[in-house]
């Protein structure tokens, strides 16, 4: 779906609030409305005209305490050198055409190349088209919700299966000892917020023993970085199913207490090998997939570990310098790009033919995780459940 810049400009100005943990708030429903939206931080600070935004963005909606403020840091930093203010990138959001300001030739060519319309806004004319294309595009993105979703539905037999699932039931009867209500002072007040065990998953507050233990024991734990892969790979489809179904499609929805902390837990399974150490090249290939399969870009955080792991388990002796008897490299039959490995996913996915295979085998002919493959049959075949669900 097309992403929303309205609810887009909204979150961007937000960023310049006083109080860091109201921004990175706003920082990672932006995140989830980039992913809803299929556009990711990359685009989003190239469409800003700020490229360098996209890593510190993407560190700051993805970290936790000490290291999301700093990159939240970096961000209002870069903003402040070029000039600007959240106000005026929220703009540049709602209003991509004004960037520059100059309706000459040259930057309307530029903005088209970019795959952006261009408005002189001085001109009434393109005042009224852009205001056209617009509503229409609203109405579009509303219909192909209301589609999605109803086809969610049909698959699960009514509103109220897919609004709750076998494992999301599991994980509140787990916690349901635990939930708590705390009064929490917020800028514009105290108000009453849900807790587990006084968790209410606020930047920079950790997981308690006692939740991390009730989560993980709700229903079967994985025991391999490969069966981590597919649950984050399960999760993530789920959070678009609940966002259609439970939300309005925009990218803001998010788990209660209990689901999201097994989907934290479940990620830091996959993206840290002292968590759950990768123990056969099964492990090391889909932790490396996840790592370079992210929409967003490479996690260069997980390289050191993915690589130290493949020394352990794959080349025991590259760890002491002995590589003389290493196998030579075969090439790898897959693109190296991962846009053009999905592209190829996509492809088995339309083709009737193909289409029915399992995700494993797509996976396998395509070179990716069944979890990615997962996702891209949800968006190809809306009808039909994917491998994970199906098993659910």
């Amino acid at each position: 779906m097309p992403l929303d810049t309205t609810k887009a400009g909204k979150l961007l100005a937000m960023l310049g609030s006083d109080h860091d943990g109201e921004a990175l708030a706003a920082l990672r429903k932006l995140s989830a409305l980039l992913k809803a939206g299929g556009e990711t931080f990359t685009i989003l600070a190239k469409r800003l005209g700020l490229p360098k935004l996209a890593k510190p963005m993407l560190k700051a909606a993805t970290a936790d305490g000490e290291a999301a403020k700093q990159a939240l840091a970096e961000v209002r930093k870069l903003v402040k050198a070029a000039g600007l203010d959240f106000t005026a990138l929220a703009q540049r959001m709602t209003e991509p055409e004004k960037v520059g300001k100059t309706p000459d030739s040259s930057k309307a060519d530029a903005w088209r190349a970019a795959g952006f319309d261009f408005y002189d806004m001085s001109n009434p004319a393109d005042v009224e088209r852009y205001a056209r294309q617009e509503r229409q595009r609203r109405a579009t993105t509303r219909a192909r919700r209301a589609a999605e979703r109803e086809a969610i539905i049909a698959r699960y037999g009514s509103e109220e299966a897919a609004a709750e699932v076998e494992r999301e039931r599991l994980l509140r009867a787990a916690t349901a000892h635990m939930v708590k209500t705390l009064r929490k002072k917020f800028s514009n007040g105290v108000f009453p917020v849900s807790s587990l065990d006084g968790w209410t998953d606020d930047i920079g507050e950790t997981i308690p023993e006692t939740v991390r233990a009730a989560v993980m024991a709700a229903y079967p734990a994985p025991s391999s970085v490969a069966e981590a892969c597919d649950e984050w790979g399960w999760w993530e489809v789920r959070w678009s199913e609940c966002d259609l179904v439970l939300g309005d499609g925009c990218g803001d929805w998010s788990f209660d207490l209990a689901c999201e902390a097994r989907r934290r837990l479940i990620t830091e399974m996959v993206e840290k090998d002292a968590i759950m150490p990768a123990r056969t090249s099964a492990d090391i290939l889909a932790r490396l997939r996840y790592a370079v399969d992210d929409e967003i870009g490479v996690d260069r955080d997980m390289l050191p570990g993915i690589l130290a792991a493949f020394e352990r388990v794959v080349m025991p002796g590259a760890q002491t310098g002995h590589r003389d008897n290493a196998p030579e490299a075969v090439p790898s039959e897959h693109p190296a790009r991962a846009s053009d490995r999905r592209a190829r996913v996509i492809a088995l996915l339309s083709d009737p033919s193909t289409a029915g295979l399992p995700d494993r085998e797509v996976a396998r002919r395509c070179g990716v995780s069944p979890s990615t493959v997962g996702v891209l049959r949800r968006r190809v075949q809306p009808e039909q459940p994917t491998q994970m669900e199906a098993a659910e």
